[in-house]
């Protein structure tokens, strides 16, 4: 009879053990699910100037400082080309280009204006993933 309370006692606490091992595993679960849902989230992705410059190694942020400047005057050029001057050159030629901040602005406006929109679209499909 004493074999037999050994045996009880064995199977008991053997199930007590698969019991703390499925709720071990459930409470693993639900922090993976956890973990997984917090790395979909839109405002916890981590975005790296780096991948998005062209330029040689180490010169990331002089070229980032040129890009600045450049890109900004060249697109304000550009909408002041299509929209001022309705695309006729000598209508642009008559544009005075005496401030040449106040043609940057401009340029600056549109590039955060598309960017703003870019942003935008990747929040709305982050919607379609985490639902997905």
């Amino acid at each position: 009879m004493n074999s037999r309370n050994f045996h009880t006692d064995t199977f008991s606490s053997g199930s007590d053990a698969r019991g703390r091992i499925r709720k071990y595993q459930a409470r693993q679960d639900k922090h993976r699910r956890n973990k997984h849902k917090q790395d979909d989230d839109f405002l916890s992705q981590e975005v790296d100037v780096k991948d998005y410059i062209i330029s040689p190694d180490g010169y990331e942020s002089i070229m980032f400082f040129i890009y600045f400047l450049t890109l900004p005057y060249l697109i304000g050029l550009t909408v002041i080309f299509f929209y001022v001057a309705d695309g006729d050159f000598t209508k642009f030629q008559m544009v005075d280009f005496t401030t040449l901040f106040v043609v940057w602005m401009i340029g600056y406006e549109v590039i955060a204006a598309v960017l703003l929109f870019f942003i935008f679209l990747a929040f709305i499909r982050s919607f379609g993933r985490s639902a997905g």
